[in-house]
């Protein structure tokens, strides 16, 4: 995000969910520095001199929805979290399969304090670095496909139950 800070009356908090209600309508293809204003109930012109690319809102968009992936982390232990961490996967993608890229970008290009001190857990626990990674990668895309295939079966029940309701 631009250095600039934002007037007390456009917190990023009400940036972010404006964001998230427009990407979850429209998609992340039609979101504009526009559109986000226009959610937030703000001049349209207001967000250029903050957010100069849509790079630049794509990205609080992911660190946002970084940050809700890993609530409820830490302190349990390393499975518990790994688990929490591909029920939280899980649940943003069945609330809107929209997000699914913003999580590509988030894993791309964030410091994840919570995901090193994961990984250094379960090293901790006799794993090696490279294998607590594999572990972590292949648990985040399992969860991944699992809300796919759930989302797909969703979208085969209502095709089917509207052929059913003519």
């Amino acid at each position: 995000m631009h250095k600039s800070r934002l007037p007390k009356t456009m917190t990023r908090e009400r940036l972010f969910a404006a964001a998230v209600r427009v990407v979850d309508a429209v998609g992340i293809d039609a979101l504009t520095i526009r559109s986000v204003a226009l959610a937030a109930e703000l001049a349209p012109l207001s967000l250029y001199s903050y957010f100069v690319r849509k790079d630049q809102l794509l990205d609080l968009l992911a660190e946002g929805l970084g940050s809700a992936l890993l609530e409820g982390m830490g302190g349990r232990g390393w499975p518990e979290d790994l688990a929490q961490l591909c029920q939280n996967i899980r649940g943003m993608l069945l609330e809107s399969p929209r997000r699914l890229s913003l999580l590509s970008r988030w894993v791309a290009g964030f410091p994840r304090p919570e995901l090193d001190s994961l990984l250094d857990a379960m090293v901790e626990s006799g794993m090696t670095r490279q294998a607590a990674w594999h572990t972590l990668r292949d648990a985040g895309s399992l969860a991944l496909a699992l809300a796919t295939r759930e989302l797909s079966a969703q979208s085969r029940h209502r095709h089917d139950d509207a052929r059913l309701s003519r």
